[in-house]
């Protein structure tokens, strides 16, 4: 069989120019890096034993308000977060954007739906959104990064992001 050949993928969350039409200032495209991936999960200890079996290493564990999430990595980010009291099956994805209100905004003006109300999780405020096709995107300002002191493993976390 031959083989799958993967892209990668460049640039997360670094802003890039484009250059001008007019031939003025370059254009900036925003800056959305790639933090989290939330799987639901209708059993999080089950569903953390699956993974580091599969040679995944445990960032957090933590458990509170009625749910358990499990933060696991299985290479660079963005980390995988197991999360009880997501539905199962699903992924959420989770990006860091500099400016949570601008992007609102931005993907208002683009025909995204906003979703909800800002919410925190514990790196900072939250938006849901949905594209026009309905999937999912979460938004993330970070205003505490790293909220548990390392990423769990040892390893320092990613460095705040600035596009």
């Amino acid at each position: 069989m031959g083989q799958v050949q993967v892209a990668e993928a460049r640039c997360h969350g670094v802003a890039k120019t484009k250059p001008s039409k007019r031939g003025g200032q370059a254009a900036q495209t925003p800056g959305w890096r790639l933090r989290f991936l939330y799987l639901g999960s209708a059993d999080v200890g089950k569903d953390l034993a699956a993974y580091k079996a599969a040679g995944a290493t445990v960032a957090w564990d933590k458990a509170g308000f009625g749910t358990r999430v499990a933060a696991v990595r299985l290479g660079p980010d963005p980390l995988l977060l197991l999360a009880g009291h997501r539905p199962s099956p699903s992924i959420l994805p989770v990006f860091q954007v500099a400016d949570l209100e601008a992007e609102t905004d931005r993907l208002r003006t683009a025909g995204w739906t906003v979703e909800g109300e800002v919410f925190e999780v514990p790196n900072g405020p939250c938006r849901l959104f949905r594209d026009p096709s309905g999937n999912e995107v979460t938004l993330l300002q970070e205003t505490r990064p790293d909220p548990f002191g390392t990423d769990g493993d040892g390893r320092a976390a990613p460095a705040p992001f600035r596009p």
